[in-house]
């Protein structure tokens, strides 16, 4: 049943950040400015009546994978609004299985940049209606009873480059 909150400046995490037992961890949870989460070795992890408040906040895990679990603890990750990490509110090479479960109150907003995730899956009981996040993985799994609707928002999205293609004589 703890409680820790990150008011201001970024963080640094050597190890897993692992949530249980009603537990609450909040980054930034009145926004005044972007913040940035780096954790160097390690996994997020979330229990299912624990909650997490990353608001205007790029997460970089390293080595790691997220597993946030389903139930009646909320999510709340949205990117960054300007500077080097706009819109992208995760970035993980690691080739493990991402997960996001259905919550209670879930919103996700920004780009999760996944290229490796074999797979990334999103499970759960409820509709997942994520109309303003965007999903750069490998492999994207839907799972549960429930339904998923995507549809990002232009303009909290990451845009991929069009290269220019030229004949060269």
């Amino acid at each position: 049943s703890t409680e820790v909150d990150f008011n201001d400046g970024n963080v640094v995490f050597d190890g897993d950040i692992d949530l249980r037992s009603f537990g609450v961890l909040r980054v930034n949870p009145t926004p005044s400015s972007d913040h940035v989460v780096f954790v160097r070795n390690g996994d997020l992890l979330k229990g299912a009546q624990t909650s997490i408040t990353l608001e205007q906040t790029f997460v970089f895990l390293q080595n790691g994978r997220i597993d946030i679990g389903a139930g009646a603890g909320g999510l709340v990750w949205t990117a960054p609004l300007a500077g080097n990490f706009e819109d992208l509110a995760l970035w993980s090479e690691a080739p493990l299985q991402h997960q996001i479960g259905g919550q209670a109150g879930n919103t996700l907003t920004g780009t999760f940049f996944t290229p490796f995730a074999d797979p990334f899956k999103l499970t759960g009981q409820a509709g997942q209606f994520q109309t303003d996040a965007q999903f750069v993985t490998r492999r994207l799994e839907v799972g549960g009873q429930g339904e998923v609707l995507m549809h990002p928002d232009p303009d909290r999205t990451t845009l991929i480059p069009i290269r220019e293609v030229r004949l060269i004589r």
